[in-house]
């Protein structure tokens, strides 16, 4: 509640202009619409995030200053990504949790998603499906390597992916064999903010001169933004003479064929087997699916005997 006892209105993931604050569960561009928006209003939000906001879109958002058991708001770690979180609600009602992009699987560049006991869980829905499942995360990246290093035998690697978030699973995937990729200027930007944080990620940025342990002559390895990768993949042919060979490494490689040489199912979002995983911790009394496909995903756990609605409280949650 608000010094003038009117109740606090948190958008979520969204610019709403009636919410008293805004949450940013993670700095992906179509979450982060409060930092753009001209109202400025104050971020709930990781340090993490903020430093990425800053180094991707030149943003400074004010970070909201948290009192804790004071206001009811409070953050965990949600696995999706560097500094993304779920947003904890203690209130009058009882704890809600809202849990933004979020994944029950190991990450390698993020900390772990964390959890706790809650009346109402209110959930992202971008894998609805209980048909979509992803396999062992371990398994896949093993495939992911001794399928770039055959290939590396033969030319050029070349992957495409988001530059935040997934182009670093993808670096360190590599790192673990021995490879540094070489990268776009945005994403080498993106890894020195990983590297803050204190994961030592290894690469090259494309924008300068290789140094003695790279030659581009050579075959290498090439971590890209997912909009260049038709482009750069005819350019290094052309240039190089040699063949290039291109890959993805998404969730969505469990249900779309991609025009690539090679896709692996590598996601940074829970299934929906992950999303039943999360509801036994958690508990709650009751379930809402927010986002994307939320009508398909409480309409599937309330197949699957859980009662589920999309969430009735449009983009913002409201502490009485």
């Amino acid at each position: 509640m608000e010094p003038d006892g009117k109740p606090i209105s948190i958008s979520l993931d969204r610019n709403e202009k009636n919410s008293s604050l805004a949450f940013i569960s993670h700095a992906h561009s179509d979450h982060i619409a409060a930092a753009k928006s001209k109202r400025k209003p104050k971020i709930i939000s990781s340090p993490e995030t903020c430093s990425l906001i800053n180094a991707v879109y030149g943003l400074n958002p004010e970070l909201y200053e948290s009192k804790g058991s004071n206001d009811g708001i409070s953050m965990l770690d949600a696995g999706h990504m560097l500094g993304s979180k779920q947003l904890c609600i203690d209130a009058g009602n009882g704890r809600t949790v809202y849990t933004g992009d979020y994944q029950m699987q190991k990450s390698r560049v993020s900390k772990p998603l964390d959890y706790t006991d809650a009346d109402t869980l209110i959930m992202d829905s971008t894998y609805p499906d209980p048909d979509i499942k992803f396999g062992d995360r371990a398994e896949t990246e093993m495939l992911l390597q001794e399928w770039t290093e055959k290939r590396l035998n033969e030319g050029i690697v070349l992957f495409g992916s988001y530059a935040m978030g997934k182009a670093q699973e993808i670096i360190f995937i590599l790192n673990k064999i021995g490879i540094a990729p070489v990268v776009s200027k945005r994403i080498f930007e993106v890894n020195n903010v990983y590297i803050k944080y204190g994961y030592n990620l290894k690469s090259y940025s494309a924008y300068d001169a290789p140094d003695d342990t790279l030659t581009f002559s050579d075959n290498f390895v090439g971590v890209v933004e997912n909009n260049t990768l038709k482009r750069v993949s005819e350019m290094l042919s052309m240039f190089h003479k040699k063949h290039v060979f291109t890959a993805v490494a998404t969730g969505f490689a469990s249900i779309y064929r991609f025009s690539t040489d090679a896709q692996f199912p590598i996601s940074d979002h829970a299934d929906f087997n992950q999303a039943i995983e999360l509801i036994e911790r958690v508990k709650p009394r009751k379930i809402y699916t927010y986002g994307n496909n939320n009508a398909k995903f409480a309409h599937n756990l309330s197949n699957a005997g859980y009662t589920a609605l999309p969430y009735p409280g449009g983009k913002t949650i409201t502490i009485e």
